[in-house]
């Protein structure tokens, strides 16, 4: 019976390469282009005491050049993201040397969040768990096969061996 239970859950996900992730230069990311390669999603926020952060999430993408891809998705689910995209945009540009994706604004929790975040929340769609995002900076690592493999607080370095050890594992 648990068999039969688990398999009619299955079949009835949504995989994470099903969605694409408008950017902040208007660009349009095509999740299905990443099959085989490990994603850490972000939600970042350029006024939360994390931000500085995001160096240390370029440092990751590069350590892991081909096996890894970044993506960050602005929000200010929690009160901390004042900016637009345009600001935003020129921010990025001004004040990191980011190369990884970026979505635009959006929100990562609530009834009007994002589609990804919506799927990450919700183990009917995602088959791993129900889980609503905590705040900024909380990064989630998918597998190659787009299963969600592991969940970090913002208070994990990017650089932190618990995440490089599950992106080599």
């Amino acid at each position: 019976m648990l068999i039969n239970l688990l398999l009619f859950f299955s079949l009835n996900l949504t995989s994470i390469y099903s969605f694409n992730i408008n950017t902040l230069n208007q660009d349009t990311i095509h999740l299905s282009d990443y099959q085989g390669k490990k994603i850490l999603l972000v939600n970042i926020a350029s006024g939360s005491e994390y931000a500085s952060q995001l160096n240390e999430l370029q440092a990751l993408y590069n350590l892991f050049d081909n096996r890894l891809v970044v993506i960050a998705f602005p929000s200010n689910s929690f009160g901390h993201e004042p900016l637009t995209n345009t600001d935003l945009m020129q921010y990025i540009t001004d004040s990191t040397t980011i190369t990884f994706p970026i979505a635009e604004l959006s929100e990562v929790t609530g009834s009007n969040s994002n589609p990804i975040y919506n799927w990450l929340s919700q183990a009917t769609e995602n088959g791993v768990m129900n889980r609503i995002c905590s705040g900024d900076y909380q990064k989630i690592l998918i597998n190659e096969n787009g299963r969600i493999i592991a969940v970090f607080q913002d208070e994990v370095s990017p650089l932190d061996p618990l995440i490089t050890d599950a992106i080599n594992n």
